[in-house]
């Protein structure tokens, strides 16, 4: 009885977040990645293949219909463009760190 709830739990639990990106999803995830980075660019602090290496990939991925790619990869744009200005906020307080 107890591994089949638990076999029932880990299966629930891995296929929770698993599901297809829709076009609506992935135009969202990329807009905001856009944005994202637009500021951390703003700030001095983009990252330089952001766009060029995940941007322009993803929104390629949107135009022929791979929403589940072009989510991804704005995800991970997202981040990156987060994570420079999570850096130019670090940058703005020198000094040791320790």
């Amino acid at each position: 009885m107890k591994r089949t709830a638990c076999a029932v739990a880990l299966v629930a639990l891995t296929t929770a977040g698993a599901h297809a990106a829709t076009k609506k999803d992935a135009g969202e995830m990329i807009q905001r990645a856009l944005t994202a980075r637009q500021q951390a660019d703003e700030l001095g602090f983009a990252w330089l293949h952001t766009h060029e290496k995940l941007i322009q990939p993803a929104k390629k991925a949107h135009r022929k219909g791979d929403y589940d790619r072009a989510a991804a990869l704005a995800e991970r744009a997202l981040r990156q463009a987060e994570l420079g200005k999570a850096q130019y906020n670090r940058a703005q307080k020198p000094g040791p760190r320790f």
